[in-house]
């Protein structure tokens, strides 16, 4: 039955994708493929749980998704702006194509050249605090990795690496360029720390983040030349997740099987029918029973984790362990105190305490059973405004930072993106370091000097690609 359903998915997906221009860059469309992947695979999936999804909690969860829907179209339409001036003001055009690329191209090669530079750094440091504590034949080594400070520092900066790669596509479809090599070497540093620890985080999100940025810019631009080389990227995509999803199951050794695993850890029984059908698939078994299993269990641990939650509100202490886990043991909002409450509930039920329970929970947490829904309406309102921005300047900072934001309305049906560092650090790297390039860049070319030495900076230089703008084609 999930066959059907992962079919009918993945037609439905394609569809809006070929029916729908520009759907690929809308984080709403993400978020409502993201919460239907999760309902049809609970229902579907064959795993029958000790703690099924109910009635009262689907509807919740619908009315939470619905709420951020509601502030995403709102803001997308600037209902509020048309309603404050009281007439309905007609859409401004969109610019030409060519008048769509940033203004100022040399924030863009100046804030690559910076990127290029942390992730290199950040990889170097990180790799070799790694194995200087760890060794890869160790089987434990998915649970918990040993590295120093400066290693957590040296991770940090190389997970900028996710903003180069989709800077540099972003731009090469836009100007009609070939995706330079650096930015295959970016996209592999940035997931590095996740091949090593047998992660799937960043692999769910630079999927994500690709399929949003390059699918846009290559559908807006259907005279690109090298357009064999994106389909080359999209076909190595699904190979590489492929392969992956096999290297976690021998990477890790099970001694038993990866369906019985499942049974201990959400307290749930695998149909007969699931089994007989999951052996006919032959090498995607792996990847077909790790989609299932992660996926269909979500909603039934968050039907557990209404039914049971009891604590105070954490005001954002779920979502931004960035500070929570750095908080005084003695603080009400340290990450330790919250988590507390989550291992008893799994304690108290049977079930392993790391489960995933979508992004609704972590709301919940943070804000409350009623408190959630207007958190939802917020953020809502916040990306619909950051859309509605992206489309109408159509700047390659713009289309990153929404790219971005699809990724997490997508990875979102795992638990908040807020809380997972392989989304959270390149959105601080974008929302922090490109505004810094700015403010820099202004004050520089308030020297005429520097402003001459900074236009005749050369298209490639040594290893740093800065672009093509002084190059011809």
């Amino acid at each position: 039955m999930f066959i059907i359903f992962l079919l009918l998915w993945c037609a439905i997906f394609a569809v809006s994708v070929i029916k729908f221009k520009g759907v690929l860059l809308k984080p709403l469309f993400w978020f409502v493929m993201a919460n239907i992947f999760i309902i049809g695979l609970s229902y579907t999936s064959g795993f029958i749980y000790k703690y099924p999804l109910r009635v009262s909690g689907l509807l919740y969860f619908i009315g939470l998704g619905a709420t951020f829907a509601v502030g995403f179209l709102a803001a997308e339409k600037n209902i509020f702006g048309k309603l404050c001036k009281g007439r309905n003001k007609k859409p401004e055009p969109l610019p030409a194509d060519e008048q769509r690329i940033s203004a100022d191209r040399n924030e863009n090669r100046l804030y690559r050249s910076f990127l290029f530079l942390v992730t290199v750094v950040g990889f170097i440091v990180y790799i070799i605090d790694f194995f200087l504590r760890n060794s890869l034949s160790d089987p434990n080594l998915h649970v918990a990795v040993n590295i120093s400070s400066i290693g957590v520092i040296g991770k940090i900066m190389s997970l900028s690496g996710l903003l180069l790669w989709l800077f540099d596509c972003v731009y090469s479809v836009q100007n009609d360029k070939k995706i330079p090599l650096d930015a295959f070497i970016a996209a592999g540093i940035y997931l590095v720390p996740a091949l090593i620890t047998s992660g799937r985080q960043s692999m769910l999100i630079f999927i994500a983040a690709t399929a949003s940025a390059v699918g846009f810019t290559f559908l807006s631009h259907r005279k690109y030349r090298y357009r064999k080389n994106i389909l080359i990227c999209i076909v190595c995509l699904f190979v590489l997740l492929v392969a992956f999803c096999v290297y976690v199951a021998v990477f890790r050794q099970y001694s038993t099987d990866k369906s019985e695993i499942f049974e201990k850890m959400f307290a749930c029984t695998v149909s007969a029918g699931s089994r007989k059908l999951l052996n006919k698939t032959g090498f995607l078994k792996s990847l077909l029973l790790e989609v299932v299993g992660y996926y269909s269990h979500e909603l039934p641990m968050f039907q557990l984790f209404l039914d049971n939650w009891s604590g105070p509100f954490f005001l954002g202490a779920s979502q931004l362990t960035i500070i929570s886990q750095n908080l005084p043991a003695s603080s009400p909002f340290n990450y330790a105190n919250m988590w507390s409450f989550l291992q008893e509930i799994a304690d108290r039920n049977g079930i392993y305490s790391h489960t995933w329970r979508s992004y609704a929970a972590n709301f919940i947490i943070d804000f409350g059973f009623v408190g959630a829904f207007f958190a939802v309406l917020a953020v809502g309102l916040l990306c619909g405004w950051l859309y509605r921005r992206a489309i109408k300047r159509r700047r390659v900072s713009d289309i990153v930072l929404i790219s971005l934001i699809c990724s997490g309305m997508f990875f979102s049906m795992q638990y908040s993106p807020l809380a997972e560092g392989y989304w959270t650090y390149p959105m601080l790297w974008l929302c922090i370091g490109y505004p810094v390039i700015r403010f820099v860049l202004k004050k520089i070319e308030a020297f005429p000097v520097f402003r001459k030495a900074m236009n005749k900076l050369p298209g490639r230089m040594g290893a740093l690609y800065f672009g093509t703008e002084n190059t011809k084609k």
